[in-house]
């Protein structure tokens, strides 16, 4: 299997999705294209060079053509990004 998968991560502030980009940046056949947190947005994510966390807005996430996206969000609070 040599296919890579694009990723995002919505809510990589907390430490589910901070744990999630860690384990996601180092899988051989993942590739980590997007990290969502309003607290952090324009700031690098430590553990994937060359990435910046972004805001988490819906419109945005669904416009990125991943092939996943985790919601590393509390309960009630991901329903729009499954609409």
């Amino acid at each position: 299997m040599s296919e890579s998968y694009r990723l995002g991560v919505v809510g990589a502030r907390g430490h589910t999705g901070a744990e999630l980009l860690r384990m996601a940046a180092n899988h051989p056949h993942l590739e980590v294209v997007y990290a969502g947190s309003r607290a952090l947005a324009g700031e690098p994510v430590p553990a994937i060079s060359g990435l910046t966390f972004a805001p988490p807005e819906p419109e945005t996430v669904a416009g990125l053509n991943l092939d996943a996206v985790f919601l590393a969000l509390p309960d009630g609070v991901g329903a729009p990004y499954t609409e």
